[in-house]
């Protein structure tokens, strides 16, 4: 059976890069009851291309997803799933590990909580990329996960844009081959 690798994958200045729709733009939909499908925000929440490049890396590899964002802090799994189910990554939905998210306490870092969930989880540990920002991500450049190969940093409202997707690929393709 093909190992299927994980991705720990934060929502802000990845896929969501719409300076006027956030995430609490999501909560407080969410707060007032306003139906998904119909709502303005769920058709330009996230980047189109960076949701195509996901689309690929998922097509190519089949992951399992970690939410690292913070968004998993305010959201429920439920409402989480809606979001992605709305917004046409479904296969992100879809694929949530049973441990779906590694965000558990506002102000911890990203290199902290990815570190506790791979220690909690080590039985099910297999080739793994983080996809992140710099800013929410800034804890991982000189970590050794960053190093070892396991982290692709996006700009911030540039995105999962093409580059992102190439290195993406690229480190998760030498992970599989060396396992």
């Amino acid at each position: 059976m093909k190992i299927r690798p994980l991705v720990f994958l934060d929502i802000d200045d990845v896929i969501a890069i719409n300076i006027d729709y956030t995430g609490a733009d999501v909560v407080k939909a969410f707060k007032n009851r306003i139906e998904a499908p119909e709502a303005e925000l769920w058709r330009h929440l996230f980047s189109p291309e960076a949701c195509s490049n996901l689309d690929a890396l998922h097509a190519e590899f089949w992951p399992q997803y970690v939410i690292t964002s913070t968004w998993a802090t305010y959201l429920t799994l439920a409402q989480l799933r809606k979001v992605f189910d709305v917004t046409g990554l479904s296969f992100v939905s879809k694929n949530l590990h049973k441990d779906w998210t590694s965000a558990r306490e506002l102000g911890k870092s990203r290199l902290n909580e990815i570190s506790v969930w791979l220690a909690k989880n080590s039985k099910s540990v297999r080739p793994f990329l983080i996809i992140d920002d710099y800013d929410s991500g800034r804890t991982l450049v000189d970590s050794t996960l960053y190093q070892d190969g396991h982290v692709v940093l996006c700009k911030p409202l540039a995105g999962f844009i093409e580059n992102r997707y190439v290195e993406a690929q690229r480190k998760l393709l030498k992970q599989i081959k060396s396992n």
